[in-house]
This record gives structure tokens, C-alpha cells and sequence, in this order.
């Protein structure tokens, strides 16, 4: 599989950038774009589809896509900056809810990116007094998972969202659900 990154629609190549490539499930795969921006990586096998995760060292740049199954297929990546994901917080009964903690997990089936360079595919966070809650440096492209539960009430809370496109970010407001009998 080969490829190329862009740093931006103008098609300006990335030097350096990251390129973490996986197929459906198994081991990742990392190579560094050249001057030109372009990479390659050797797959091992056919697989039903890869997922491509590329960034610039400092993280100021990325982009996750799905690449259909082909081994010797040319993608190009456009990179943008990270997503921050925001929201409020609230209980059963539209109240908002502080001082609960927020986690967001992103992932593709079995696939969990970990932390590949100054970004994340994992953040936690807490709500403030009004239920408000805010989580940046994340990674464009993926499906994240949104957890929370209230240490106090029991409450919880598990959604998906995503995968987000350009543009999509939120606020969101989720509703905590009560603990049932």
C-alpha cells in the first residue's frame, strides 16, 4: 500500500509525517513520508480493509481514513487539524451534572491506536459546575466512544460518536442514565 499526505487542499506534501497502518485486525505498521510526502508499506497479506492513521510529528496535523481492501492501492490523506469534542452533561432529569468524569475512546473494531504521536485517541476529562465538558487534541476520521458515571448517583452514560468529517464537533449533550434496580 502506498500513498500520499497533504497538509492541506492546496496539496502541499508533509515531510516526516507518521503513517500507522493496519489491517482489519492485526498488527500496526509505521513508515515515515519522504520529501515528497509519499510512503509505502508492504502488506503482509490481503486484508478486508486497512485503516490508515497519519500525523505530523507535533500532532498540529492529522487524519485517520479506511482504505477498501488492495494491498498495492495509491490513498491520499489529507491531514487537518485535531477535533475537540464538547458538550453538556446532564441527569435524567435535564439537570446538569459536575464534576463527572468524561472519557472519549476512539477505534475501528479491534483496532485501538494508543497514543502514535502528540495526539490522542484517549482523553479524559471532568465536567465543570454547569455540566459542560471539553476534550481536544483528538484525531479526525475515527468513532469515538463517550463514557461517564456519576460517583455519586450511579448514573452512567455510554455513546458513540462519530465518525466525525470536517466540521463535526459538537457540543453535544448527553444524558446521563439512572442506575436501575
Amino acid at each position: 500500500m502506498g500513498g500520499q499526505d497533504h497538509l492541506d487542499p492546496r496539496e502541499r506534501p508533509v515531510e516526516g509525517a507518521r503513517v500507522y497502518v493496519s489491517p482489519s485486525t492485526g498488527n500496526i505498521s509505521f513508515v515515515r513520508t519522504g520529501a515528497d510526502g509519499r510512503f509505502a508499506i508492504q502488506a503482509a497479506f490481503e486484508a478486508e480493509e486497512y485503516r490508515v492513521l497519519a500525523a505530523t510529528e507535533d500532532g498540529s496535523l492529522c487524519r485517520a481514513e479506511r482504505v477498501p481492501q488492495g494491498a498495492e492501492q495509491e490513498v491520499t490523506v489529507v491531514l487537518e487539524r485535531p477535533m475537540t469534542l464538547h458538550g453538556t452533561l446532564l441527569d435524567p432529569e435535564d439537570r446538569p451534572c459536575p464534576d463527572v468524569q468524561v472519557v472519549v475512546r476512539g477505534s475501528w473494531g479491534q483496532v485501538r491506536w494508543g497514543e502514535p504521536v502528540a495526539l490522542r485517541t484517549y482523553a479524559l476529562g471532568e465536567t465543570d459546575v454547569l455540566g459542560r465538558w471539553r476534550l481536544d487534541r483528538l484525531v479526525p476520521g475515527l468513532t469515538y466512544t463517550v463514557t461517564a458515571y456519576d460517583a455519586m448517583t450511579g448514573a452512567t452514560l455510554r455513546r458513540e460518536l462519530g465518525p466525525f468529517q470536517p466540521g463535526e464537533r459538537g457540543p453535544f449533550t448527553l444524558r446521563l442514565q439512572p442506575v436501575r434496580d
